[in-house]
């Protein structure tokens, strides 16, 4: 069929949507990509067809930044509108290129329609600033031409290479998002007024602005590694756009970075990240937000799908519409596909799915379908913005529309593998939503099972395999039909045998008290003769002494326990089919020292010795070890007792003040008491009371002052004998020393 575009150009290489009457009314529905009249062989040297693209539910509008026209400059740009026919076909309707004589290049490269008005974003060349960015506005005329009405630029030059990064326009309301700020308009009737101008974003990089009729979302991504990712909201609130707070994924980490898109539609936001990180952080994924009550908050996030590989660039691009979302993966099979989504009570599930290696009409391959979205009323469309022509000049672009307003009809959950053991009974689900009437059967290898014998539940969700015997090892997947909607199978669970040697009961964890009998055993799974063998976790065999018994069983005895038994034993089973490990159960013993009195600090003069010591009790035998806050103490003629319960320093000095505590052991376990301090004092300061290094009058008033005073030994004031009291001791240390003064 040869369809002839609205400038009475033939249209051979334009696909058009021409199944729309007779489509199924399930999940999605592609048709025929579509081409710009432009495309084919000789006309378009250079194309970008399909990188912008914008629905407003009549008129589909591409962008082709990179449009060369025969003899013209290398990527000016052009857009596209198009139309569908009263036949439900795909018109293009319009070609719109740069003002002539203007030096314009990427034209194109953002566009956004609504009814009769559009907004297209270009580059425009200047002396004084290189490129800038430029947003031109046209209108349609009651003839349906296509006129220029305003250009719009940023109102700082200097910042306005990014003008036009995101644009947007619904209903009343339009935004342009730039370097720094977004600029909001109002449109009343034919009137597009400039309105405030929201800034405070050369921080975070803006990379989106969306509007819809009472809300704005200006959108950045994660270059800026101090506020990374984020969507700023505001509410329009009848005179005014009003903050309302950011949104972001709870799951993203604060400094993040990647590739980030967003989409708006009524109350649902969806962000997705096609980068793929080892870590997981926006690794393939799509997160939604919903509108309640006035805020707007995370509902769920939605995973590249298993079977899909990393890095095939899931969440390339994203689009919503009534309550559908639309998932750009551009580098499926090296050609790109759309996967589609719908809310459920069970969440969101795939509703289908378009891959472009399965759509190559007219000679030509699409190579990363999904690199655009746009989607309105049931219907969204995908760019493909690269195609691989197999005739000269055909390499244009595409895009390719989608119907998603069918019936949902997805696989809710899927069957999971097992291993099993023989004579068990296997047990397999999986669940379903669609419309109409919804039978199942379920498959092995591929191939229906017959009802009866030990199966059961064949033509239901949930399967059931009683005497499960080796045999059954095979991939079980359900089929599930609608009556409406054709066949969905789910994806295979692989049920195999493991019934050789299993331990059923490892080794138990225990603590016993000191001394006491240690039990082990385990329990295995198998139909062969079994030999035993017991290791400590280090891998050193045990070996019946007397003490240990049953090292080549089931059960291992150990009585009574020494202190080398605190640490972790396995077993390994052995037979026809191998030798298997058990896992490891550790014995800690319950602690066999009681430490009756902690060290107490100690207050002493330079020259004497300082006694530090410890009571501790127990059943075994203890020893002791003393620790310094350098480490352990090590026995010298200054330093005695380090292993006894008693430690004593010698001829303390200033250099010997620190903190000091003791490791006390029963062999079984160990216990460490508290710090105690050393502090050492000048004897030469006795009768200082208060601390100015001389024993005067002040110091038999401060005594007075502060009579009858409790303080820790040498701190406080008054206290002239440096023993913790103020009483008579001080008043007569006072006069004894009356005179001296303290070295320094």
């Amino acid at each position: 069929m040869t369809i002839r575009g609205a400038r009475g150009i033939s249209l051979a290489w334009v696909l058009l949507l021409g199944h729309w009457a007779a489509a199924r009314q399930c999940g999605v529905e592609p048709s025929e990509p579509v081409q710009s009249s432009e495309a084919g062989p000789g006309l378009i040297t250079t194309s970008r067809f399909g990188a912008a693209l914008d629905f407003d539910g009549a008129r589909l509008m591409v962008g082709d930044p990179c449009y060369t026209a025969p003899g013209g400059p290398t990527c000016a740009g052009a857009v596209y509108v198009f139309e569908r026919d009263e036949s439900g076909e795909w018109i293009e309707s319009a070609m719109i290129t740069a003002p002539a004589g203007q030096p314009i290049t990427r034209f194109g490269d953002r566009v956004a329609i609504d009814n009769d008005i559009a907004i297209v974003r270009a580059l425009l060349r200047t002396p004084s600033y290189g490129n800038v960015g430029v947003v031109l506005l046209y209108d349609r005329s009651a003839l349906g031409a296509w006129n220029l009405r305003l250009w719009l630029g940023d109102s700082q030059p200097d910042y306005s290479s990014l003008f036009g990064i995101g644009l947007d326009i619904e209903g009343p309301n339009m935004a342009i998002a730039g370097e720094c700020a977004v600029q909001t308009y109002r449109r009343f009737g034919p009137q597009i007024t400039p309105g405030v101008r929201l800034s405070g974003f050369c921080g975070p990089e803006l990379s989106g602005v969306f509007v819809s009729p009472n809300w704005l979302m200006a959108f950045t991504y994660g270059f800026d590694w101090i506020n990374g990712m984020r969507g700023y909201m505001y509410e329009w609130t009848g005179s005014a756009w009003t903050p309302r707070g950011s949104i972001r994924p709870a799951a993203l980490p604060e400094h993040s970075s990647g590739s980030y898109f967003a989409a708006m539609d009524g109350d649902i936001i969806a962000i997705s990240s096609p980068t793929y990180n080892v870590n997981g952080f926006g690794s393939e994924a799509v997160w939604v937000f919903r509108l309640a009550d006035g805020q707007w908050k995370e509902e769920a996030t939605i995973r590249r799908p298993d079977d899909l590989a990393p890095r095939t660039g899931f969440g390339s691009s994203v689009a919503v519409a009534d309550g559908v979302i639309v998932v750009g993966a551009s580098g499926v099979d090296a050609q790109g596909a759309v996967i589609v989504f719908e809310r459920t009570e069970l969440g969101w599930l795939e509703k289908g799915r378009v891959l472009a290696s399965q759509h190559i009409p007219f000679g030509f391959e699409m190579k990363n379908l999904g690199a655009s979205a746009t989607a309105r009323g049931g219907l969204s469309f995908a760019g493909s913005p690269t195609t691989n022509a197999t005739q000269p000049g055909a390499g244009s672009g595409a895009v390719m529309p989608i119907r998603i307003d069918g019936s949902l009809f997805a696989i809710g959950s899927h069957p999971a593998g097992q291993t099993a053991m023989t004579g068990q009974t296997v047990s397999l689900s999986a669940s379903a939503s669609g419309p109409g009437v919804l039978t199942y059967q379920w498959l092995r290898n591929g191939v229906p099972i017959e009802p009866g014998g030990r199966f059961s539940g064949v033509t239901g969700t949930a399967l059931t395999i009683s005497n499960a015997m080796r045999e059954d090892t095979a991939l079980y997947s359900l089929a599930v039909t609608s009556s409406e909607c054709g066949t969905l199978e789910t994806r295979g669970a692989l049920v195999q045998f493991d019934d050789c040697l299993l331990f059923d009961r490892h080794p138990a964890s225990s603590t016993p008290a000191a001394g006491a009998r240690i039990e082990l055993d385990c329990e295995v799974h198998t139909y062969f003769p079994v030999a035993y063998r017991w290791f400590r976790s280090n891998g050193s065999p045990l070996q019946d002494d007397g003490r240990i018994s049953g090292s080549e069983g089931p059960r291992l005895v150990i009585d009574p326990s020494l202190p080398i038994d605190r640490t972790g034993f396995y077993v390994t089973a052995s037979n026809a089919c191998g030798t298997r490990a058990s896992q490891v159960g550790s014995v800690t013993f319950e602690s066999c020292v009681n430490l009756v009195h902690q060290p107490e600090s100690v207050y002493t003069f330079a020259g004497d010795t300082a006694i530090i010591r410890v009571d501790a009790a127990g059943e075994f035998p203890l020893t002791y070890r003393w620790y310094s806050s350098f480490g352990p103490v090590v026995e010298s003629a200054k330093y005695r007792g380090t292993r006894t319960s008693v430690l004593s320093i010698t001829d303390v000095s200033g250099a010997d003040e620190n903190q000091f505590r003791c490791e006390v052991s029963c062999g079984y376990t160990e216990s460490t008491t508290e710090w105690a301090s050393l502090t050492v004092f000048d004897r030469a300061c006795l009768g200082d009371a208060n601390r100015d290094r001389r024993v005067d009058m002040v110091d038999l008033s401060t005594v007075l002052q502060e009579w009858d005073r409790d303080y820790r030994p040498g701190t406080g004031v008054g206290d002239a004998s440096f023993d913790g009291r103020v009483n008579f001791r001080d008043l007569t240390m006072v006069l004894s020393q009356f005179g001296n003064t303290c070295q320094p």
